[in-house]
């Protein structure tokens, strides 16, 4: 007879607190999450991939996706303790990856994004579930953004309970935004329906 686990059982995710903010901001943020040397071997990828593109320019804006296959590094944070058990808390085994991205953002660039939320817009979320994000995206922050204008996220807590927000297609900055300056090793973990 073979006693060999064969599964794996996911790791915990939201506390009551997270979940209360999650649901009522639509962010989290759990600081220390990454160890320095995790952080390093992350960064060291990053520097990987990026030197094999051609469009990368050292200190400038870079934004790469589908970075799983680009190095192994990658490829084993796909279902990472660190933070399956967030997306197994909602999607239990129907959870799958969608989209894996990294951005290099130099301080001081002038690269901007329009206000959006990251999920698919063809249909309001509100239309399949009213109350559970259909998507949610997980942030490593790998340096110090101490302060605005570093090529930081700004998102406006509570805002992914509305399907329209007056700022959309601009880039100029809206009551109740938040900068978020996040330190070194905080994982962040999003509604994709959050502005």
């Amino acid at each position: 007879m073979d006693t060999e686990q064969k599964y794996r059982v996911a790791p915990p995710g939201f506390t009551m607190d997270q979940w209360e903010t999650f649901n009522k901001d639509g962010i989290i943020f759990i600081e220390d999450a990454i160890s320095d040397e995790d952080v390093q071997t992350y960064i060291d990828a990053i520097d990987r991939v990026a030197a094999n593109n051609p469009k990368y320019t050292p200190g400038g804006y870079l934004g790469m996706q589908n970075i799983v296959e680009r190095d192994p590094v990658f490829a084993g944070l796909i279902d990472h303790e660190r933070h399956v058990g967030y997306a197994y808390d909602l999607f239990g085994e129907l959870l799958k990856l969608h989209i894996s991205q990294f951005f290099l953002r130099p301080p001081g660039g002038k690269q901007y994004n329009q206000w959006h939320p990251d999920g698919a817009r063809a249909l309001p979320y509100g239309v399949f579930s009213p109350e559970l994000p259909l998507q949610i995206k997980v942030g490593y922050w790998l340096t110090d953004l101490p302060r605005p204008k570093m090529g930081n996220l700004v998102v406006l807590p509570g805002s992914h309970r509305h399907q329209y927000m007056e700022g959309y297609d601009t880039h100029e900055s809206v009551p109740g935004e938040m900068i978020v300056c996040p330190r070194k090793g905080t994982m962040t973990v999003m509604h994709s329906s959050i502005w």
